[in-house]
């Protein structure tokens, strides 16, 4: 799926996530030496909120599963995902849920899973001769695409 979070999960109208732990199981079982999961992620979904980001980040770590690809939410048309977005609301259950708006709260989100990626993400997001974490000053860096 592309979160680990049940409350997210749910938002998506994935199941749940210990069916893909099964998978999992199975596919390591199953596979060759060189052959390898590459989960699908999506940051910024309705209903996910940063802490939801760093348990992922935790449950792909627990599972020696690798950050390739994060998504951040588009909502699209005539998708209940949309309607979330908009409305702030669940349409099926009128459950309201935290919608990040945000450019910089959507950058946290994303940020959580591809500071894991390794330095090639490091001050992505900072202005140019801010500080990262260890106080180190960042110089100017282009967001490549692979």
């Amino acid at each position: 799926p592309e979160h680990c979070t049940a409350n997210v999960l749910k938002q998506m109208n994935k199941p749940a996530l210990r069916i893909f732990i099964e998978f999992i199981k199975i596919f390591r079982h199953l596979s060759k030496k060189e052959q390898y999961l590459v989960p699908y992620l999506i940051s910024s979904h309705p209903g996910c909120q940063y802490d939801d980001m760093l348990d992922l980040k935790a449950f792909l770590k627990r599972n020696n599963l690798t950050v390739e690809q994060v998504q951040d939410f588009i909502p699209l048309p005539m998708t209940a995902s949309a309607a979330m977005y908009h409305t702030g609301k669940n349409p099926y259950t009128g459950e309201e849920l935290f919608v990040e708006r945000t450019a910089a709260g959507k950058l946290k989100q994303r940020y959580a899973l591809e500071a894991a990626r390794g330095d090639q993400w490091e001050g992505f997001g900072r202005p140019e001769g801010g500080k990262d974490s260890s106080g180190r000053i960042m110089k100017k860096r282009k967001y490549i695409k692979r």
